[in-house]
């Protein structure tokens, strides 16, 4: 007899599955990857977005968050990742103290507009390029967004030829990144040890 969790368990299967289904049906012709690293080929990578959550609490991770190459459905979603990542704030990188002697550094943040991400840049401006790869969807899975999300997201677990390859300086996106002060600085930094993301 299946219980009520059991129940609830495969209702919600079948909705993300017949979600995914119609995310696939409407499979565009490219996406876009964004790297501040010039390849020839895009390589499985871990990202620590989320990953060192899923960890901390225990939950078992899927492959595409254990090793991916990660794409978004638009240039602007993709931009931030490309930008330098000078002391990014990635949960699970840094010690406290390693914290509060930083003099500069960056971290991802859906503040300023809440249909853009952007990187914020605490006393440091981003000077290298960006490499805006742009990938086929023939080989890429869409992942389930949650409700709301900024960047929608895909993976290949497999190494990808790009298309395209762009370089693209800081000043011509602009609009994907700031710099902030020291009081947002300080709220960045309370956020973080509220939710217990040192290392």
């Amino acid at each position: 007899m299946i219980n009520k969790d059991e129940k609830r368990w495969e209702i919600k299967k079948m909705i993300n599955q017949y979600l995914q289904y119609i995310q696939e049906a409407k499979r565009p012709d490219v996406i876009y990857h964004a790297s501040s690293i010039l390849s020839k080929t895009l390589k499985p990578h871990v990202s620590p977005i989320g990953h060192t959550k899923i960890i901390k609490a225990g939950f078992p991770s899927k492959s595409w968050e254990r090793k991916a190459v990660y794409a978004g459905t638009t240039k602007d979603m993709c931009y931030p990742f490309g930008l330098e990542r000078h002391n990014i704030m990635w949960p699970g990188n840094y010690t406290e103290e390693e914290v509060e002697s930083m003099k500069s550094a960056c971290y991802l943040s859906t503040k300023v507009n809440k249909d853009r991400l952007v990187l914020c840049y605490y006393n440091f401006t981003p000077k290298k390029p960006v490499y805006l790869y742009t990938v086929a969807t023939k080989d890429f899975t869409k992942i389930n967004d949650k409700p709301g999300a900024i960047i929608k997201q895909w993976s290949c677990l497999k190494e990808i030829t790009p298309l395209k390859i762009e370089k693209i300086m800081p000043n011509q996106i602009k609009h994907s990144w700031i710099k902030i002060g020291k009081k947002d600085w300080e709220i960045k930094k309370a956020k973080y040890k509220a939710k217990g993301y040192y290392k």
